[in-house]
This record gives structure tokens, C-alpha cells and sequence, in this order.
């Protein structure tokens, strides 16, 4: 999985770079974010480099998947990303097609659950899907049941319960995992998201004070 996302991600960036050469809307802007990214990636390199096996730090474990020259094709997607999609609706594209994705994904875990006898064909998931592992495919949830929920807050009516379907099942399909530390962080995101909204309100100033109270006493 490693290899195949490493050879995916240098060939796309070949047409991405011919993409914004041509096209000068498409060329990525540096914000804040963009800036906190780069700042990230260049302490984690540099902290590489002058440790104590820099060679080991850069390339890394394949089955950890952590390492500089991973970093290095996490960050040239990012910015692949925010050139590509610089629009809300593209990233609503982006993230339909993510949670469809998942849904397939989720199905797969269902029937190993159903079927655990099936020993060909999900003996070796160890209770991740295709992801290898449940801490992979929990963490791997997480991810989609905010892309979900966002989709439930933006789109149209009838996108809007399709994604509120979809979440929920993501959401089943992590309580049923043993990844114990991805439910802990559902769990820790379901109480600071209501604090987050009430900190973000711009109109009320009860509101924003109240969000600063609770947030305090946590």
C-alpha cells in the first residue's frame, strides 16, 4: 500500500506541475496553513537529520510508514490538493467521493464480522478492512464520519440524509472495532465540537464566553 501511494502521488505531481504552469488559478497560495505544513515538514526532516541514524529516520519502516521520505509525498499532496480544489464545492466533491469510498470500505468490515470464517478473504484484515489493522481502519473512520458530518451541514436536502446514513454507519462501524484509541477520540470530538461552535459564534458574546467557561473547566 505504501509503494503504490508513494508511485501514485509522484506521477500525479508530474501533471500537477504541468497543470500550474499552464493554469495560474490552479497554482497553491501560501496561508496560513499552507505555512504551518511547510513549517512542520521541515522540523520533522531537519529533527531527521541530526539524529542519531539519519538514514533510518529519512527512509523509515514500511510497516510503520513513518518516515521523512513519506512526509516528504504527504506534503506534495496536501499541496496538490489545496492547488486542485480551491473551492468549497470541489472539496464537497472531493469528500462525496471519500465517503463513498469508505462505504465500500465499511461493507468489507461488516462482512468479515458476519462471515469471520472466511478465512481467504478477510483473514489477514485483522479487523481493519482493507487497512490492515483496526487502529489503521478506526483512525481511517474518524476521518470519514467528519468528512460525513460536514456534508451533513452543507449539502441539499437529499445529499443531507444520504451523508447523515453514511455517518452513522461509520460511526456503528467504529464502536465495533478495537481500535480503543480512535472511539476515545470520537468520544473526545463529540464534546469539544459543541465548545468549538460556541467559541466560533461571532454574533453572541454569551455564547462565546459560555464556550470559554466550559472549555476551562474540562
Amino acid at each position: 500500500k505504501l509503494f503504490f501511494f508513494l508511485a501514485v502521488s509522484e506521477i500525479v505531481f508530474l501533471f500537477f506541475v504541468w497543470c500550474v504552469v499552464r493554469y495560474r488559478e490552479h497554482r497553491p497560495r501560501l496561508t496560513l496553513l499552507s505555512l504551518l505544513v511547510l513549517s512542520y515538514m521541515g522540523l520533522y526532516l531537519f529533527s531527521g537529520f541530526i539524529g542519531e541514524n539519519p538514514t533510518q529516520s529519512f527512509w523509515g519502516s514500511l510497516d510503520r510508514s513513518t518516515s521523512g521520505l513519506v512526509w516528504l509525498h504527504l506534503g506534495l499532496v496536501f499541496f496538490m490538493l489545496i492547488g486542485m480544489f480551491p473551492s468549497q464545492k470541489s472539496w464537497r466533491a472531493v469528500f462525496t467521493v471519500s465517503v463513498v469510498v469508505a462505504l465500500l470500505v465499511t461493507t468489507i468490515f461488516f462482512l468479515s464480522r458476519i462471515f469471520p470464517d472466511a478465512a481467504i478473504l478477510f483473514g489477514k484484515s485483522k479487523d481493519g478492512s482493507t487497512l490492515g489493522n483496526s487502529s489503521f481502519f478506526g483512525t481511517y473512520l474518524l476521518f470519514q464520519i467528519g468528512f460525513g458530518f460536514y456534508l451533513v451541514l452543507t449539502e441539499r436536502a437529499k445529499q443531507r440524509l444520504l451523508a447523515s446514513i453514511a455517518t452513522l454507519i461509520f460511526i456503528v462501524a467504529l464502536l465495533m472495532t478495537t481500535a480503543q484509541a480512535a472511539k476515545m477520540a470520537f468520544v473526545g470530538g463529540c464534546i469539544l465540537f459543541p465548545l468549538l461552535l460556541l467559541l466560533s459564534d461571532q454574533k453572541s458574546r454569551a455564547k462565546r464566553m459560555a464556550g470559554i467557561a466550559l472549555l476551562f473547566s474540562m
